[in-house]
């Protein structure tokens, strides 16, 4: 049995091709492991870092791995109970909740203003962070709305394969990350496969959450992965000349490489006589991408 560790508040199935099922139980003091097959019961560790108690945090990440939370750090656990990656999660405070759906890992906290104290400002009383699994990296934070007043109850994901969107297919149809709010309300947000995302953060002008996604979406250390840094940064110094940051601009757009014709044409005055403006395109993904 549980013992003294109380009734469970997290359950997580664990299983694997080859038939074998856990079940991993969270109490208010500690993780436990229950092997099907043999009925035995084992612990893991304490839900508190320092060997106190703590909220029972956790979520599947596949078939075969869970995410289980101590305090501010998140290990991720495999068949067996031994740890199932090289490294940790660690967030800025002790999460409410966490899922995951590959390649993201979602984490719920309360919103936060300038003074430390919870913000109010706008309706958010609650923050979702969303890091990759891959880097460890938060890549963005949404704000979710206050109705009814009650934090949210759930955060359930699809856990994802891995590969992201199917080429072509309808946003409609792929796995939507569900948060239930404390007032019965329902909030729906769909995982964007990688390049998507960071399409639509150059869109909003994000460029430094944009710029992280690189080497995840193009691979660490690839010429593509330099290519779409490069690009990123003249769309970024585009966008200071717009915005009539022009030195700021120009230093960026020569750190980005950009061609000196291309800058010069959108000032066609500036031009030489006789050379005609060139048309200014930036591709983010190289072709065939």
């Amino acid at each position: 049995g549980l013992g003294g560790s109380g009734g469970a508040t997290l359950l997580i199935w664990l299983g694997a091709a080859e038939g074998v099922r856990e079940l991993l139980v969270g109490t208010r003091r500690e993780y436990h492991r229950f092997e099907l097959a043999t009925r035995e019961l084992s612990t893991l560790f304490r839900t508190g870092e320092r060997g106190g108690g703590g909220a029972a945090v956790g979520a599947r990440v596949g078939p075969s791995e869970a995410l289980l939370c101590q305090e501010r750090i998140g290990c991720f656990v495999g068949l067996g109970g031994s740890p199932s990656r090289k490294y940790q999660l660690s967030f800025r405070e002790p999460p409410l909740l966490v899922c995951a759906s590959v390649p993201y890992v979602l984490s719920l906290h309360p919103a936060r203003g300038a003074a430390g104290g919870v913000a109010r400002s706008g309706g958010a009383m609650h923050v979702l962070e969303v890091r990759l699994l891959l880097t460890q990296e938060v890549i963005q934070t949404i704000a979710l709305p206050a109705l009814g007043g009650a934090p949210p109850s759930h955060l359930l994901c699809h856990p994802g394969d891995g590969r992201g969107r199917a080429e072509g297919a309808p946003m409609a149809e792929q796995p939507a990350t569900v948060v239930t709010l404390g007032s019965g309300s329902l909030l729906s947000l769909c995982p964007l496969p990688l390049p998507e995302l960071q399409r639509q953060l150059v869109l909003q002008r994000r460029y430094d959450e944009a710029a992280r996604l690189c080497a995840s979406v193009h691979g660490p250390g690839t010429p593509a992965e330099a290519a779409a840094r490069r690009a990123i940064g003249q769309l970024r110094g585009y966008a200071l000349l717009r915005e009539a940051h022009f030195e700021a601009g120009c230093v960026q757009l020569a750190e980005a490489r950009a061609r000196p014709l291309a800058v010069l044409s959108l000032y066609a005055k500036l031009l030489p006589s006789g050379v005609p403006p060139e048309r200014v395109r930036v591709r983010l993904l190289a072709r065939g991408v």
